[in-house]
C-alpha cells in the first residue's frame, strides 16, 4: 500500500477552499492510514483534537438501518410487513398525483408502505422539512418534537407515488427510527446507544450535540461564487427538537467512533474485541442491491452510476459503468456536510472521512475520494 496519492488528494481539498479534513482507513480493525488537515475552527486557529465531533447528517442512515436490523434478526418484524401493523397512522396513505401545469390531486395509495420501503427509500416520502403537518407537530409539542409524534405527523402528508414504485430520497429512515421505538419500547437514541454505541465503545456519539459544543468542529457553508466557506451555526436543521432522534440525519460523532461502527460492518458484524452486533447474514443483506430495474431508473444521483441501493447504503455493482476503483460489493453512504463511509467486506476494509462543510460538492468529493483510497490500497 502506498498512500502518497491520498495525501496529495486530501491536501488539494484545502487548496480548493475547504477548511479541514479528517480521514482514516482500517483493514481488519487495524489503522493503516490516518491524516488530518486544516483547521476545525479557522477564526480561532483551532486544530483537530482526539475527540473532535461532527454532525454526521445522512451518514446517520447506515447506523439507523443497522439498529433496525438487530430487531429484524430478533424476529420483531419482517421486511415485507406493512408499516401500519406497527405504526397504525400509516394505514390509509394518500398519494399526490402531480400533472404538469396543474394542481396535485389526492388519491388513496394502491399499495401499503412496507418496512422494506423504509430501508430502501421506496416509500414515496419527501425530504421537505417545511411540510405543514411537521411544523404543526413541532409547535403542538412545544418544540420538543418526540420522534413518534413527528412520524405520526408525517403520515398526514401525501406520498409522491405508490410505495414500491421507485426510489426517492426522503424521511424514510426517520420513520424507521420511529418503528424501532414502537417495536423496542425504547427511545430510539437510547436503543442505538444500548445495542451499537456502548458495545462498540463509541463514547462520543449521540443523537444531540448537547449544550456544550466546544469540542465540535465549527460548521461552514461553501459559497460557489466566492469559492470560499463561511462559518454557520453549529446546529442541524434536521433535528427538530430536544426529543427528536433523527434516524435520517441526527447523529453526532467523531472519526474515532464512527470507524468502530464501520469496522464492525467490514468484519461481518463483529466489532473490535469480538463483540457481535449483527450476523454476517444481516450485513450481507444490508450491502445487497435491493432495487428492481424499474426502481433503479430513479436512482440517478451524480456519483451513483454503476451503483445500486441496499438497506441504507449505495452498493457498487458495475465497475464498467461506475468507473470506480472500489471492488464490487463495496457499500457506504455520506452526509450533507461531507462525512462519508466506505465498506469493503471482501478485504475487511473500512474507510471514514469527515469535514464540516455544507454545499461543498460532497458527491464529487466522495466519489473521487473512494477512487483514490482504493487505488492506493492496490499499490
Amino acid at each position: 500500500m502506498d498512500f502518497t496519492l491520498l495525501d496529495r488528494y486530501l491536501e488539494s481539498l484545502l487548496g480548493s477552499g475547504l477548511p479541514m479534513y479528517d480521514c482514516t482507513v482500517h483493514i481488519n480493525y487495524k489503522e493503516v492510514y490516518r491524516r488530518q488537515g486544516g483547521y476545525i475552527d479557522v477564526d480561532a486557529g483551532k486544530r483537530h483534537h482526539p475527540h473532535t465531533r461532527y454532525f454526521m447528517y445522512s451518514a446517520t442512515k447506515p447506523v439507523t438501518c443497522a439498529a433496525a436490523l438487530t430487531l429484524l434478526e430478533a424476529g420483531a418484524f419482517r421486511l415485507g410487513d406493512p408499516l401500519f401493523w406497527y405504526l397504525p397512522e400509516y394505514e390509509h396513505m394518500q398519494v399526490a398525483d402531480r400533472k404538469p401545469g396543474g394542481c396535485p390531486t389526492l388519491r388513496p395509495a394502491e399499495t401499503p408502505i412496507r418496512i422494506r420501503d423504509l430501508f430502501q427509500m421506496t416509500a414515496g416520502m419527501t425530504y421537505n422539512i417545511h411540510m405543514p403537518a411537521l411544523r404543526e407537530a413541532i409547535r403542538e409539542t412545544g418544540g420538543r418534537a418526540p420522534t413518534r409524534e413527528i412520524a405520526r405527523a408525517m403520515a398526514r402528508e401525501p406520498l409522491s407515488f405508490d410505495p414500491g414504485d421507485r426510489w426517492q430520497y426522503g424521511f424514510c429512515h426517520d420513520v424507521l427510527a420511529a418503528l424501532v421505538e414502537a417495536v423496542s419500547g425504547e427511545r430510539f437514541g437510547d436503543y442505538v446507544h444500548r445495542v451499537i454505541f456502548s458495545p462498540l465503545g463509541m463514547e462520543h456519539s449521540s443523537f444531540h450535540a448537547g449544550a456544550d459544543t466546544s469540542d465540535m468542529a465549527a460548521q461552514y457553508r461553501y459559497n460557489d461564487v466566492t469559492k470560499k466557506p463561511h462559518e454557520i451555526d453549529r446546529s442541524n436543521p434536521f433535528i427538530f427538537g430536544e426529543e427528536y432522534d433523527s434516524g435520517g440525519g441526527g447523529m453526532v460523532s467523531t472519526v474515532e467512533d464512527y470507524i468502530r461502527f464501520a469496522d464492525m460492518l467490514a468484519n461481518g458484524g463483529v466489532g473490535e474485541g469480538g463483540v457481535r452486533i449483527l450476523s454476517a447474514a444481516a450485513v450481507e443483506l444490508m450491502g445487497q442491491n435491493g432495487l428492481s430495474q424499474t426502481q433503479a431508473r430513479s436512482f440517478t444521483w451524480e456519483g451513483m452510476e454503476g451503483r445500486g441501493y441496499g438497506l441504507g447504503v449505495s452498493v457498487h455493482t458495475a465497475p464498467g459503468v461506475s468507473g470506480s476503483l472500489s471492488p464490487v460489493g463495496e457499500f457506504g453512504w455520506g452526509g450533507a456536510a461531507g462525512s462519508a463511509v466506505y465498506i469493503d467486506p471482501s478485504s475487511r476494509t473500512a474507510v471514514f472521512y469527515a469535514q464540516h462543510v455544507m454545499n461543498a460538492h460532497e458527491e464529487r468529493v466522495m466519489a473521487a475520494l473512494r477512487n483514490v483510497v482504493f487505488g492506493c490500497l492496490g499499490r
